[in-house]
């Protein structure tokens, strides 16, 4: 897919009003959570703690797709996240009903600067990848970095916008740089940088796109 036929692509995609099921307040409440389109597919914007699509279930912002010959494990696998962590869940649609997607994600073991390692999960149906016109099989995906993973102190997790960065670059030298495109269209999940608990908010609302070849 060239850049010309991605950008036409991205403007398919379209936020839907959307009606949240009531649940008990939770630390990570955010007040963004909507529906995603593009063609026949469907997708929330936020990951969830659990099978329940609430505001107050949310776990991070969706902020990265990967798209034309993408599949989780290809994804996860091809870029060297090879460590796992724990389960969230992703909600979509492929044209053919709701369903839920559970991943443990990916950790850069390669990315442990410090005592911080990037985490990402990416979600799709049964068959470990969507499909539609646009985007050919494609998968969508959460950032955030756990900090103090590979050392001691206090455990926290966030800065999805760096964490973002962070897998962009490392997609880039994987497909290619001219594979990658950084924020480049809205997700209506702006989350501005504070911390909740052990929690950091930090997401500027848009998505980056990695071509898998």
């Amino acid at each position: 897919m060239t850049r010309r036929q991605l950008a036409a692509a991205v403007v398919a995609v379209a936020a839907v009003a959307c009606g949240v099921f009531a649940s008990s307040a939770r630390a990570w409440y955010t007040s963004n959570l909507t529906i995603l389109s593009v063609y026949e597919d469907s997708f929330r914007n936020y990951d969830f703690e659990s099978t329940t699509v609430s505001a107050y279930n949310v776990d991070w912002p969706v902020n990265f797709v990967f798209f034309n010959n993408a599949e989780v494990d290809k994804v996860k696998y091809g870029t060297g996240w090879t460590a796992w962590g724990s389960t969230m869940y992703g909600r979509l649609n492929d044209g053919y009903g709701w369903v839920w997607d559970g991943d443990r994600g990916g950790k850069g073991s390669w990315d442990c600067y410090g005592s911080s390692v990037n985490h990402f999960r990416t979600y799709a149906d049964a068959d470990d990848r969507l499909y539609n016109a646009a985007w050919g099989y494609w998968t969508f995906a959460t950032t955030h970095r756990d900090y103090n993973e590979c050392g001691g102190g206090d455990k926290y997790s966030g800065n999805s916008e760096y964490a973002e960065s962070l897998l962009a670059n490392r997609a880039r030298e994987v497909w290619g740089w001219f594979n990658v495109w950084e924020d480049i269209h809205w997700y209506h999940n702006y989350e501005p940088s504070r911390f909740v608990g052990s929690h950091w908010w930090w997401n500027n609302g848009y998505t980056s796109y990695a071509e898998v070849p």
